[in-house]
């Protein structure tokens, strides 16, 4: 009675689909357990679609449509763009970045036209200042905001504590490579300036003088050969990011000293590199999130959201059919949740499509919408062997459906050849209180013959965690 292990995650090419496996909806914690992502909850509304969030002095702040607004504990909001008679011009993706005294709002348009604003806490106003250029990233040190044009040319900072004062003297560029800026970031008190294949740190002397008017000075022997693409955020004891080696292909790496190890397996390599353009790729915003004490990393692309907990891979998706469109098809659908904002002691989401703002919890719904959950993997025999399958189990923590709800179900679909598969068996969970530790697939007949290889798919919309060694194929 072999038994098949639950994936780690994506992986395996597809020019071997035999190899293919994945998680949708789920990811492995190891120690022989598979957690479902947590679901969204309602919370309140916005005025419009998320285009950024940010904490702020403790307290949560969206760009919901074309308004900067508050988002209190008590799930009431403010709307300050009425209340300062400022709004955020367009449509486009606006960076968010929390500093001491200000926070600091740009539009990314990727265009001449993008605008800045700052706000104190009581007043909001644009950035108008004559050397203010349109830009695509900016980030917090030490009292001043530093940009990236939106055209990749050299960036520039601000007077420290005034977000809008821009002198022309600020403008610096990291010189030792001719690739264009895509990114910054502090860590660690350590300035990275990103461009298109490379990476150069800087740090901050403190020292701005007529003969000397950046304070930023390049650490010799920091180039990093491995540049951004787009989406950055803190992950483990550094951060991670969608970006390219120099002369390579894309991938997802995570910042070191020195270098910038690829994490990204030849799965989610293939799905960057064939699936989606350079201009899709630059859509993707990037998040953090710490669940169930696994710490997770999440890229958002146009029609996946990616997660990374050191283990493996695995996707997150609004997708809620049995259908086996998956993956690489636009048919599958990035999850709603577009940012993700950790405060009041809960993480915040918003939606890309609607005003929604929620809250994660541990749900098996997304606002009140069911989620497929599920996991493909495949069993194997010695080569050119054949077997029969009798039966299938999985250990699982099974009837937890809510009170006076009908029981819930398990999909599972079969295949041979690991491209097309069979119909779905569905078994019961149990009702409330009905913990049964074992989901059983027993057909009359059996599941089927196989010649050394059965691709499995296993679905379901109910809340259920498996665990155990993995499933058990009798045989």
């Amino acid at each position: 009675m072999p038994e098949v292990p639950y994936p780690t995650g994506y992986q395996g090419i597809d020019e071997f689909p035999r190899m293919r496996e994945n998680l949708i909806n789920m990811v492995n914690a190891g120690g022989n357990k598979v957690y479902q992502r947590p679901g969204i909850l309602s919370n309140t509304n916005g005025v419009g679609a998320c285009r950024g969030q940010s904490k702020f002095k403790n307290e949560l702040y969206e760009v919901s449509g074309t308004k900067l607004i508050r988002v209190n504990e008590d799930k009431t909001i403010f709307d300050i763009s009425t209340d300062q008679a400022i709004d955020i011009a367009g449509t486009a993706e606006c960076v968010m970045v929390e500093g001491f005294s200000h926070l600091v709002i740009i539009e990314v348009t990727r265009e001449v036209n993008g605008k800045g604003y700052w706000y104190d806490g009581t007043t909001l106003d644009e950035i108008q200042d004559q050397d203010f250029v349109s830009s695509i990233d900016v980030t917090y040190m030490n009292g001043r905001y530093v940009y990236i044009p939106y055209d990749g040319q050299p960036a520039f900072f601000s007077e420290p504590f005034e977000p809008w004062n821009i002198s022309a003297l600020s403008f610096f560029d990291a010189e030792t490579q001719p690739d264009l800026n895509t990114g910054i970031r502090n860590f660690k008190q350590r300035l990275y300036i990103m461009g298109e294949d490379t990476t150069e740190v800087f740090r901050d002397t403190g020292v701005v003088t007529g003969s000397a008017p950046v304070p930023y000075q390049r650490i010799d022997g920091a180039s990093i050969w491995t540049g951004l693409v787009s989406g950055h955020t803190l992950y483990g004891q550094s951060f991670a990011f969608l970006g390219k080696d120099k002369d390579n292909n894309f991938g997802i790496f995570m910042m070191g000293s020195g270098d910038a190890p690829r994490i990204s397996n030849p799965a989610i390599d293939e799905l960057l590199n064939s699936f989606y353009t350079v201009s899709q790729l630059r859509e993707c915003t990037a998040h953090r999130l710490q669940w169930k004490g696994l710490d997770i990393a999440i890229f958002r692309l146009p029609f996946h959201t990616l997660f990374f907990n050191g283990i493996g891979w695995s996707f997150a998706s609004t997708i809620a059919t049995f259908e086996e469109k998956i993956v690489l098809s636009e048919d599958f659908k990035t999850w709603r949740a577009n940012y993700i904002t950790h405060c009041y002691g809960e993480y915040y989401v918003g939606d890309e499509a609607t005003d929604d703002i929620g809250v994660l919890d541990e749900v098996a719904t997304d606002y009140g919408e069911d989620v497929l959950y599920g996991f493909d993997t495949f069993a194997r025999g010695e080569r050119e062997a054949y077997f029969t399958a009798k039966s299938m189990n999985i250990d699982g923590l099974t009837g937890q459906v809510e009170v006076g709800l009908p029981e819930r179900t398990v999909g599972l679909s079969v295949s041979d050849d690991g491209l097309t598969y069979g119909p779905m068996f569905f078994v019961g969970l149990g009702l409330t209180g009905q913990y049964r530790r074992e989901i059983s697939w027993e057909l009359p007949g059996g599941l089927g013959s196989y010649e050394n290889f059965m691709g499995i798919h296993v679905r379901t919309t109910a809340p259920v965690e498996f665990a155990g060694e993995g499933l058990t194929v009798d045989i």
